[in-house]
């Protein structure tokens, strides 16, 4: 599967805010997005900020996120950050107990 990214929506381009918000929303119930952080605008009133780590078998990918700007009606106005959803991780341990002790 090729990396995809959820494009920011655009004049030109309607509906690709509610896409890129039903994709995060997909990706969160599947357990790939975590919401690591919500915040506020401090320039726009009634802006918020959600950023969602990328998990692989459960484990954070670093360096991987993704920022939805919402509006006040809660509307996706844009998304940023930088996900690769080709990644796979095998969590097995290769050590028994004790000889990790």
């Amino acid at each position: 599967m090729a990396t995809q990214r959820p494009a920011p929506p655009t004049p030109d381009r309607p509906g690709d805010g509610h896409a890129s918000a039903a994709r995060i929303e997909a990706m969160v119930r599947r357990g790939a997005l975590v919401l690591s952080r919500a915040q506020d605008d401090p320039d726009f009133p009634g802006r918020r900020h959600l950023r969602f780590d990328q998990r692989v078998s459960g484990v954070r990918v670093f360096g991987a996120q993704l920022v939805q700007q919402m509006g006040e009606d809660g509307a996706t106005l844009s998304v940023s950050g930088t996900i690769d959803e080709r990644l796979s991780l095998d969590i097995r341990p290769t050590l028994r107990a004790d000889q990790a002790a």
